[in-house]
């Protein structure tokens, strides 16, 4: 068999894995679109405690909103952990990530966390993994839709809070800047200033 032929093998081969993948994956990715890859070994805590069971949560990676890479769980001398292939084209990218909760069906940021694309880097190890907080104060305060971002968007659907408008975007924890519980100006004056201050 030929260069050219092995090529066409293994990108069919990589395009029936990335589509068995995604038909059971909350979210998907063609690793056949990128030329590179990094790995990164994960586990995840809420707060200080250390989960055991992480079959609950998916992870998945992201350069500028796009997914490059769902993580899988994986089993080796009784050690449960995540193993998550990050795909692109371009080292130096900045890359995000976010858990995926199956039995709440909540998809949120993972704010404690941020790396920056290299092929062929390696992220911690099966035996120390990368850990991943997926505690429910794991919020950016003032990115109160979760894109990453602090913006008039942001400010917006805090003024609609206020005002008593629900909007599904609205992230709780997020919009409470002050952490009184309420909304109210006092949140608002602090998310301008948020703004103001980037």
């Amino acid at each position: 068999m030929n260069t050219k032929s092995m090529k066409y093998l293994f990108s069919f081969v990589v395009a029936l894995w990335a589509s068995a993948l995604s038909a059971q994956s909350h979210w998907s990715v063609n690793p056949s679109d990128y030329s590179g890859h990094m790995t990164i070994y994960y586990g995840l805590k809420s707060g200080d405690h250390v989960l055991s069971d992480i079959s609950n949560y998916e992870v998945a990676a992201f350069v500028n909103g796009d997914c490059r890479g769902v993580g899988t769980i994986e089993n080796h001398d009784g050690k449960t952990y995540g193993q998550l292939l990050v795909y692109g084209n371009t080292d130096g990218e900045n890359v995000s990530f976010k858990f995926y909760n199956k039995n709440t069906q909540e998809e949120k940021n993972i704010y404690d966390v941020k790396f920056t694309f290299i092929t062929d880097g390696i992220v911690g190890y099966p035996s120390d993994p990368q850990m991943f907080d997926v505690s429910a104060d794991n919020v950016l305060l003032g990115d109160v839709n979760g894109d990453g971002k602090i913006n008039s968007v942001d400010l917006s659907l805090l003024i609609g809070k206020i005002l008593g408008k629900e909007d599904p975007r609205f992230i709780d924890a997020a919009g409470d800047l002050s952490g009184d519980g309420k909304y109210n100006s006092v949140d608002l004056s602090m998310l301008i200033n948020l703004i103001l201050n980037q």
